[in-house]
């Protein structure tokens, strides 16, 4: 039984990248908005979604003061 256990954890561990790769989808820039500022807007809610999505907010570090006001 103590085989098996390991062999079910292997694979488990094996198959996590792949379930990654499935449920993340590449942000996409969308090349019709004319400002940069709607462009960027719309990239960070991909982002955002993504790891709302992956339960990842503690990877995520604060990056708000490295952005410059516009």
């Amino acid at each position: 039984m103590g085989s098996y256990a390991i062999y079910t954890r292997r694979i488990k561990s094996l198959n996590q990248g792949t379930q990654l790769d499935i449920e993340v989808k590449t942000p996409c820039l969308d090349i019709e908005l004319q400002d940069a500022e709607s462009r960027l807007s719309r990239l960070m809610a991909q982002l955002y979604e993504i790891i709302d999505r992956l339960n990842m907010e503690d990877v995520v570090p604060d990056c708000t003061r490295f952005l410059q006001p516009v």
